[in-house]
């Protein structure tokens, strides 16, 4: 079956996979799910996380599961993508040095 994403639908070529992969693809649970639930962990512990919005108080990132596999999938799959790419991504990088 051929995947639904494209660039012009929020998803990115995957040389790896050799496909379009999208935010729901399970290739991103597959690289990057293990470490964006480690990092959940720790932003819902945190007392800068915005429970209510689901964003960081510190320096305003979505962060939820999702967002932040996608994010660490793209970084690491398409550095130029991810380079170019709109604020609505996670951070992949804890501004308090958390993660």
């Amino acid at each position: 079956m051929a995947s639904p994403w494209s660039t012009e639908n929020g998803g990115i070529w995957s040389d790896k996979y050799k496909k379009w992969v999208g935010p729901e693809d399970s290739e991103v649970d597959t690289e990057c799910g293990t470490q964006a639930a480690a990092n959940m962990a720790t932003c819902n512990g945190c007392d800068k996380f915005v429970s209510s919005t689901q964003r960081c108080g510190e320096c305003n990132c979505l962060m939820n599961t999702g967002n932040i596999g996608w994010t660490l999938f793209i970084k690491a799959t398409s550095p130029l993508f991810y380079e170019t790419a709109d604020a609505s991504l996670a951070c992949t990088k804890c501004p308090l040095d958390k993660w």
